[in-house]
């Protein structure tokens, strides 16, 4: 199995228990929940159980598939990609990492995962004209991506689906970014 964390730690204490925020709502887990959300926080984690009630509670999301790129990406399509403030500038980052970063802070949207692979796919830079919420949505969709899940369907065979996913998993794994 391989899954992924979702929300935002909020405190830690002596005994192993955390706080998870995630959508305003506060969750405390014991400390066998505790970590394996926290192993999952910050990069896609191989398991060989299914954590139900953290899934349950819609702290993780997880897929039976293998550590394929399709699948690491059909996980990260599951969630909320939202960046840590302030951004962090410390850490070398790649470049398909620091556009992907870019775009997520500057976007006038949240972004999905899809919408990345197609902002990548597309070679779009997050330039004034594209800043527009109007202009990005009518830049990423398109008749044959509007109705529901195409545009996630589509990106599945994107020739920047491999870099993209990657460059959203260095900014996971780097602490830029967290999922919700």
């Amino acid at each position: 199995m391989l899954y992924i964390s979702k929300g935002i730690l909020n405190k830690k204490r002596d005994n192993g228990s955390i706080d998870v925020v995630r959508c305003g709502k506060k969750y405390n887990l014991c400390a066998s929940d505790a970590q394996i959300w926290l192993a999952g926080r910050h990069a896609l984690t191989r398991s060989a159980i299914i954590p139900v009630p953290l899934q349950l509670l819609g702290l993780l999301t997880w897929t039976d598939e293998c550590d394929h790129v399709v699948s690491r990406y059909s996980l990260l399509a599951e969630c909320a990609i939202c960046c840590y403030n302030p951004a962090r500038s410390d850490v070398h980052l790649s470049d398909p990492a620091v556009m992907v970063l870019e775009w997520l802070h500057k976007a006038p949207l949240h972004l999905t995962a899809e919408e990345l692979v197609r902002i990548s796919e597309l070679g779009l830079l997050p330039e004034r004209d594209l800043l527009a919420r109007q202009a990005l949505i009518e830049a990423i969709y398109t008749n044959d991506t509007i109705e529901d899940h195409a545009l996630r369907i589509q990106m599945q065979y994107s020739p920047a689906l491999i870099q993209t996913v990657s460059a959203i998993e260095e900014l996971l794994q780097k602490e830029y970014i967290f999922m919700i």
